[in-house]
This record gives C-alpha cells, sequence and structure tokens, in this order.
C-alpha cells in the first residue's frame, strides 16, 4: 500500500476509521467480506461519505435496507 501510494502521490491510513476521519476522503470502497458490509457503509454514511460497495451488497435483505436508508438519511450516494 505504501509503495503504491507513494506512486500514485497518496496517502496509506492505518485504519478505515481514519480514513473517514479525513477531510480529503470523499468517497469509499467497500471490498471486504461481505458480512462487514452493513457496519462499515453505515459508518462511512455517518462519515458523510459516498460509498461503492462489492457486491454481493449484503447477506440479507435487512442489511442492505439499513445501508440504502443510512446513505439517503446522509445524503450521500451509495452504489
Amino acid at each position: 500500500a505504501r509503495d503504491m501510494a507513494k506512486r500514485l502521490e497518496s496517502r496509506v491510513f492505518e485504519s478505515y476509521e481514519q480514513a473517514l476521519e479525513s477531510k480529503d476522503v470523499d468517497a469509499v470502497l467497500i471490498s471486504t467480506p461481505h458480512h462487514t458490509h452493513r457496519p462499515m457503509v453505515v459508518k462511512a454514511a455517518e462519515a458523510r461519505k459516498h460509498v461503492l460497495v462489492e457486491k454481493p451488497m449484503a447477506n440479507t435483505v435487512a442489511d442492505a435496507e439499513a445501508m440504502i436508508v443510512a446513505c439517503r438519511r446522509a445524503g450521500v450516494a451509495l452504489t
């Protein structure tokens, strides 16, 4: 990650939460195990970050709906 960031003149964050706290981050890509998508998307929405989530979006319809609601409330895109 550090090598790639250096080549792209970018940064490496030590945690997902640290990235969400950054004013320079407008959007996040969630590409983690499916069961982690809901909490990560909700946190991103609460931090007012747009979200691109890998598929499947969620393991349950309830999780997917909660993610949609969180992003709508925050006024951020979810794709």
